[in-house]
């Protein structure tokens, strides 16, 4: 999940103009240019620059410093503040540190004057006044640099992103120029090769050998090409691919800076077509033809959209790839928009009970009657100008309602059937035995009490504080018992580890949470189905997370690395 950052603009905001006026930030430490610098020797130059400052002086302003050259990443988010009109500049980070002069030449000041820089994609500007007193508060902050809370980040970004919507025409054209590869997927699997050689990011599972072994592949669907960058990966790994497809497909619209409502699918399964043997000869062409038949609106959408329905890798997440082609003229029928439709007060009760009751997504004649309902109802109530729209909003009301941020888009529950968590049986594994043999996974926090009766994490916050009587945030402690509580589904994968070192075990839930009063300590209970026991060291790949309870969904390849060590990857792999 992407960061936030305040960067003040000099003392009284003096550069709030310049900032957004030329679209970086600047902060204005005398010590040179940074550029590949270690925190360590960020720190030391900063000793040897401000050695009449006090100790515990230095040590705030490089730690300042070192968060500004080494921790702000590309796709942050960053605002700045003018007390003068109480706005908040908000906007997101699109490069990697670099040292100017071009403030100290506009202001002739000496060379160092402001002179560490970022360049930022100004998204709006927010009034303080209409900001809750929690987010306020938390921005009060005297440091020039600073994290924001996960709290007002999402204040902010409900109160910037409203109607922020700046992906369709990129979309769409993308759409356009893959069309052409439809007889020609060589050179449009070479062009995918380039892109991530130049990122240098590895290619994603995109085929498997007879051995289950990850290989080039050698067909590929449309879908799953926009699927590349539609999934669980960091904002700045989808900035940076989308700028790549922009330069190799040649693509005159804006590459997109943020992607908020956008159905993203489970990294793990980001294609539409099953691998190698499993696969009908016929699937990719069939996705091929659906491709083409939806953006020319041709009369045989609805046969090529039953075809493919029933293919493996094919579910509800063939809407979501729809609305990213045409993001006009299909609605996306995620599970958040589909809650979003027998909620919103425009739509017929019939329509509603109609989206509640459907279990499997609708046959081809049945969503384009969907799509024309919902385009019929937006144009009658002016409430929604078109899908993006709506889908937004549905974003914005699921980031309201759970007070939950997905910096990345949303996905889809139907898809994303399976989430993978890296779970410590107690402190030290000591409950492993214990937990297996009762098959389930328990955790403790004795005093809460039930969490269901939590509707928001700030209410366990507050449960916690009471109990141990102080301020903190308790926020790891917080998250996991949310967690627990509400995310964990049935089906999910669960590795059990000891320490950092060890994965124990794994295993696939069975039931939804529980709380044992009568338990001692460990009271908050899910029952797991453990399917092995072992000792697997993972040290030769690194440290495994410390934390109680962790999501590691999107970590592919700690999973295969796990997948690996086990060996055999049936209870790892979702149903078709």
């Amino acid at each position: 999940m992407a960061n936030m950052w305040m960067v003040r603009a000099g003392e009284n905001a003096f550069l709030f103009e310049d900032f957004n006026d030329l679209n970086i930030i600047a902060v204005g430490w005398e010590v040179g240019d940074l550029s590949g610098k270690s925190p360590d020797e960020i720190k030391q130059i900063m000793a040897d620059k401000y050695y009449n400052v006090s100790k515990t002086s230095l040590s705030i302003q490089a730690a300042q410093v070192v968060k500004f050259v080494c921790e702000f990443k590309i796709g942050d988010f960053v605002i700045t503040y003018n007390p003068r009109t109480r706005k908040y500049l908000v906007g997101k980070i699109i490069s990697d540190y670099y040292y100017s002069d071009m403030l100290s030449k506009k202001y002739m000041e000496q060379d160092d004057f402001y002179s560490q820089f970022r360049d930022v994609e100004w998204m709006g500007e927010v009034l303080r006044d209409d900001l809750g007193n929690n987010t306020a508060k938390s921005l009060n902050g005297i440091l020039t640099i600073f994290n924001i809370q996960d709290s007002a980040k999402n204040d902010l970004l409900y109160k910037i992103n409203q109607n922020k919507i700046d992906w369709p025409d990129f979309y769409m054209e993308l759409a356009d120029k893959l069309i052409d590869y439809k007889d020609n997927r060589a050179d449009l699997i070479y062009k995918i090769q380039n892109i991530f050689q130049k990122l240098n990011m590895d290619l994603p599972a995109l085929e498997r050998d007879s051995n289950g072994n990850n290989i080039i592949p050698y067909d590929m669907d449309p879908f799953t090409v926009f699927a590349l960058f539609n999934k669980q990966i960091s904002a700045e790994n989808r900035i940076n691919l989308v700028k790549e497809f922009k330069k190799e497909f040649d693509i005159s619209a804006k590459a997109p800076f943020t992607f908020h409502g956008i159905a993203v699918v489970n990294n793990l399964k980001a294609t539409f077509y099953g691998f190698n043997e499993n696969r009908q000869e016929k699937d990719i062409n069939n996705l091929w033809n659906l491709f083409e038949s939806a953006l020319n609106h041709n009369d045989d959408f609805i046969q090529n959209y039953d075809e493919v329905i029933n293919q493996r890798g094919v579910r509800w997440n063939i809407t979501m790839a729809l609305n990213w082609i045409r993001p006009f003229d299909y609605i996306n029928m995620d599970s958040n928009n589909r809650t979003f439709l027998t909620s919103e007060e425009i739509f017929s009760n019939d329509f509603k009970e109609e989206i509640k009751s459907l279990k499997s997504p609708p046959s081809g004649k049945n969503y384009l009657k969907i799509c024309q309902y919902c385009e019929e109802i937006f144009e009658k109530t002016g409430k929604y100008e078109n899908f993006p729209i709506f889908s937004h909003a549905a974003y914005l009301n699921n980031l309201k309602t759970n007070g939950e941020s997905s910096d990345d888009g949303i996905g889809d529950g139907d898809v994303k059937t399976v989430k993978y968590w890296m779970y410590s049986p107690g402190e030290g594994a000591t409950m492993w035995d214990t937990f297996y043999d009762d098959g389930i996974m328990a955790i403790g926090w004795e005093g809460v009490g039930n969490l269901s009766k939590y509707s928001l994490k700030d209410d366990i916050k507050y449960k916690l504080q009471e109990l141990y009587n102080d301020k903190s945030s308790h926020r790891n402690d917080v998250h996991a018992l949310w967690q627990f509580a509400n995310e964990i589904q049935i089906g999910d994968v669960i590795f059990a580890k000891r320490g950092m070192s060890d994965v124990i075990g794994v295993g696939i839930v069975e039931s939804d949470y529980e709380f044992k009063s009568d338990m001692d300590h460990y009271q908050h209970i899910r029952k797991v189905n453990w399917k092995n026991k072992g000792i697997w060291p993972y040290e030769q790949y690194g440290k495994l997370p410390m934390k109680t309870l962790t999501d590691i969904t999107i970590y592919t390849e700690m999973i295969n690395n796990i997948k690996e060590l086990i060996g055999g990857t049936e209870i790892m792999d979702e149903p078709p």
